[in-house]
């Protein structure tokens, strides 16, 4: 959502148009004209990921004979858009000594960021678990499961990846245990 303010010294009405483009071009796009209120609501999914700015202009048309109107604009501070989960696999294989076992995963978030993980074994409740670096906040994160396999068999394992954005993603190993 975007809001902004804007005066007319001579109380003339005022529309608006609203404009963006991603940081990687040259040129803004129209997405909203002629607007009266100061106010919108952007659908980021009509947006492909990345960091965008957008541009309000201003103008005084509706009080004024064409040619004598006034205009002003006003660009926004960059704004990230992440629509994309991030994606997870599994790297590096199981290890299992005794009863004690490990799986290591990878997590990718293209669009930002990775803010927290979750893992759940065999169905159970989900736990948290923290990136192998310390913390969560890293594009590509690394994460490794240690838990408890003290009976043979097989261990279905499933880590749950959430970004800044809100997006989520997960998938799904089976270890066997022999």
């Amino acid at each position: 959502s975007l809001q902004w303010t804007a005066e007319d010294r001579n109380g003339d009405r005022m529309l608006f148009d609203l404009m963006v483009r991603r940081i990687d071009e040259s040129e803004y796009k129209t997405i909203r004209r002629d607007m009266s209120d100061n106010f919108v609501t952007v659908d980021g999914l009509t947006l492909a990921d990345g960091i965008y700015v957008f541009k309000v202009v201003a103008r005084d048309v509706p009080s004024n004979q064409e040619g004598g109107d006034l205009l002003g604009s006003l660009t926004s501070e960059p704004v990230a858009i992440d629509n994309a989960a991030p994606m997870v696999t599994q790297y590096g294989g199981f290890d299992s000594s005794g009863a004690d076992a490990m799986a290591r995963f990878e997590a990718i978030d293209r669009g930002g960021r990775i803010n927290r993980a979750e893992y759940s074994i065999n169905g159970g409740d989900w736990r948290t678990v923290i990136a192998d670096d310390g913390v969560n906040d890293d594009s590509v994160e690394r994460f490794t499961i240690r838990f408890q396999a003290q009976q043979k068999g097989e261990f279905s394992i499933v880590l749950r990846v959430h970004d800044f954005a809100g997006n989520s993603e997960s998938t799904r190993v089976v270890f066997n245990k022999k």
